[in-house]
């Protein structure tokens, strides 16, 4: 069985009332795949069962047959048991590379799938298969085509990756008036033609920026070419932004498949870089933290991005100042040189408009963290640089982090005392 990504939905009420079927193959675009993991995931294991019944199969670390072994034993609770097998194809290097030797390895691994999948799985047991394309296993697809389900994660009416076509920016279109109408926002087509324009044939820039505009209107109902200017830039999207909206949003499995996605695609080519953007975010989530904790009353401004921009702002205005201010004193009493241009930028509010919806979603954030929270990441995360200087390495410490912060398995972080613990 065949389905794009728009029938999902109904096809998931539809199993949810008979079963779902055992293995589902995912093809196409990244993000949409991530997207479609997520919903059957929701519903195969809804609520907590996700965190003890869910998982994340990785062919760099362990053979194909340990990654898939809970197919093959029964639960002692009897609940259903779900395994993500996500397998990146890797961008084609030189043939002096010896990372061709590592590309030759992983394809025989999963050379091996179609005989595991003619063992029958136990009960309760189910396999989501992620690839971004079978070129070279479409022996592969036609077996799950007969097995299970597969699913065309791409804009319809277009092949992932065309973007050059006049096809795939119709597409494009349509896709964006669409994913507005189901947040309940109206888009014409010469306003989605300019959000097209600005953010290109990616879906994941696509889907971020209709969020954004959703709420940055608020209660309006259509979104005009006028929003679309004001609130987006012409830029590619960062692709760690999404590891660390993930990964504080405390959603342990979209962190995991955003990291190997990334460094098997080769757009991350060292864990470090995820490191650096969680101590970069962990720091800002701090300020943000420390000015609601000062001023609770702004959290009730914070469900929409109008209300915030009305209320908030000139808060955050103030407290620059004295943020800089204080700031100032402490280089001037440390003898500490200040770079000429210090002084042009405030730590919370950037002079482009544009910059501003970052900050807002720092503050909706940040709620779900208590300041003694974050002073622990921030320690872990100094902890980390020290391991990762005396040799350990940099994966598992990323590894171990996003756990932590995702709370699974009952991790925790040790517990240390901070001056702001009162």
């Amino acid at each position: 069985m065949e389905i794009v990504t728009s029938l999902l939905p109904k096809h998931i009420q539809e199993w949810q009332k008979t079963d779902f079927p055992k293995v589902f193959l995912l093809l196409g675009d990244l993000y949409l795949r991530q997207e479609v993991s997520d919903q059957l995931i929701d519903a195969l294991l809804p609520g907590s069962a996700r965190k003890n019944n869910l998982k994340i199969a990785n062919l760099k670390e362990e053979s194909l047959g340990e990654a898939l072994s809970p197919l093959f034993t029964y639960s002692l609770t009897g609940e259903r048991q779900v395994v993500r097998l996500s397998v990146e194809n890797k961008r084609k290097k030189k043939s002096d590379d010896k990372s061709v030797e590592n590309d030759t390895k992983d394809d025989n691994e999963l050379i091996d799938l179609p005989v595991l999948l003619e063992t029958s799985f136990v009960p309760n047991a189910y396999l989501i298969i992620s690839l971004e394309s079978v070129e070279r296993k479409s022996s592969l697809e036609k077996q799950i085509n007969t097995l299970g389900v597969v699913v065309r994660c791409a804009l319809e009416g277009v092949s992932y990756g065309a973007q050059a076509d006049k096809d795939a920016a119709k597409a494009a279109i349509q896709y964006i008036i669409q994913l507005a109408s189901q947040k309940g926002k109206r888009l014409l087509p010469l306003s989605a033609k300019s959000l097209f324009d600005l953010c290109g044939l990616n879906v994941a820039t696509l889907s971020h920026a209709i969020s954004r505009l959703v709420d940055y209107v608020g209660d309006r109902e259509e979104i005009t070419t006028e929003d679309v200017k004001l609130l987006q830039q012409k830029t590619a999207i960062d692709p760690i932004y999404k590891f660390t909206e993930a990964l504080f949003k405390r959603d342990y499995s979209k962190s995991i498949e955003i990291v190997q996605g990334l460094l098997a695609s080769g757009e991350i080519s060292h864990p470090l870089a995820f490191i650096a953007s969680i101590v970069s975010r962990v720091r800002t989530l701090l300020l943000f933290r420390s000015l609601l904790d000062r001023f609770p009353h702004l959290i009730s401004f914070l469900s929409q991005y109008r209300l915030f921009e009305r209320e908030v702002l000139s808060v955050l205005q103030k407290e620059d100042v004295i943020l800089l201010e204080t700031i100032q004193e402490w280089e001037k009493e440390l003898g500490v040189k200040k770079p000429k241009k210090s002084d042009t930028s405030c730590l919370y509010i950037k002079k482009s408009k544009t910059s501003l919806y970052p900050i807002y979603l720092g503050c909706v954030t940040v709620q779900s963290f208590s300041m003694a929270e974050l002073g622990q990441f921030l320690s872990h995360l100094a902890d980390m640089d020290t391991e990762i200087k005396t040799g350990a390495d940099p994966m598992d410490q990323l590894l171990q982090f996003i756990a932590v912060v995702c709370q699974v398995c009952g991790m925790k972080l040790k517990k240390r005392t901070y001056a702001w613990d009162f």
